[in-house]
């Protein structure tokens, strides 16, 4: 896991800063304001912005070959080189990104059936700790897999429209069986969601990596023209490879399309949030 922070501005005269924590799965995934040394810690009412940019089965030396991303983030911010991942599959590893716990606690042991989505009790996890803090919170893209197709653990009820406690905005793609008209998670061209509990299919043709850093940057700016801090979880697919439904040879320009992508989040971030006040 490899994890970088970078950024500060000023808001409404309150020093705010946007910690950017980029997390590789797998590996786990700490987070936030234990990246500054006690005594640089924000003061109490000088609660931190927090952006999460989670890419799925990406290698810390993959980094290499991001050039841009190493300028905007690694060089001016800090890196966890002796961190170490609970779990080292993407569905548990998640779990313990959200609730602070390892495989045995919070029972998620696979990524696949009876485990995955269907077997994580997501009713307290640090989401809902930040939005019980006052804390505006979001998710878009990648949540945990058999999302859309698993029962939910805390209700019982099919997953398709649920929206874990929370949460302001939720924007997560839905995992479908084979057949349905709808899209999933892993077609980069044909991303369903569900946007704060009603079925968004309007995403056909629209490669998924550009998709969730459009929605990402919205609500960003969004919630960055309040007073109220913000934690936002952008959760890509790429570079894990997409499902069954994916053509034999991948989109002209899908490989350049995600990198822009994905650097195009990191300069936004970098450059515009959040907004100078006077």
């Amino acid at each position: 896991m490899k994890t970088v922070s970078a950024a500060r501005d000023r808001t409404r005269g309150r020093r705010r800063c946007l910690l950017v924590t980029i997390c590789l799965l797998s590996g786990l995934v700490g987070v936030f304001p234990a990246t500054s040394a006690p005594d640089a810690r924000p003061a109490p009412e000088e609660r931190p912005n927090i952006v999460v940019i989670m890419a799925d089965d990406m290698r810390v030396d993959d980094l290499r070959f991001m050039p841009r991303t190493r300028k905007l983030l690694v060089r001016n911010g800090i890196e966890f080189k002796n961190s170490f991942s609970p779990n080292p599959i993407c569905c548990p590893a998640r779990a313990s990104f959200l609730t602070g716990r390892y495989s045995h606690n919070h029972k998620v042991f696979s990524h696949q059936e009876p485990w995955g989505f269907g077997s994580f009790d997501d009713r307290y996890t640090m989401p809902t700790a930040l939005n019980a803090s006052g804390y505006h919170t979001a998710l878009i893209g990648k949540y945990l897999n058999g999302y859309g197709t698993q029962r939910s653990a805390v209700t019982g009820e099919p997953s398709p429209r649920y929206v874990p406690n929370g949460y302001t905005d939720w924007y997560a793609a839905l995992d479908t069986r084979p057949g349905s008209p709808l899209g999933s998670t892993y077609n980069y061209r044909h991303v369903t969601y569900n946007h704060n509990g009603k079925i968004d299919a309007s995403h056909r043709g629209e490669y998924s990596t550009e998709g969730i850093g459009r929605i990402s940057r919205r609500l960003i700016m969004k919630y960055s023209r309040g007073d109220a801090p913000f934690f936002v979880y952008t959760s890509f697919v790429p570079p894990h490879f997409g499902g069954s439904s994916r053509p034999r040879r991948a989109p002209s320009g899908s490989a350049a399309c995600s990198t822009a992508s994905f650097i195009g989040l990191l300069e936004f971030l970098v450059a515009a949030v959040p907004l100078s006040r006077t």
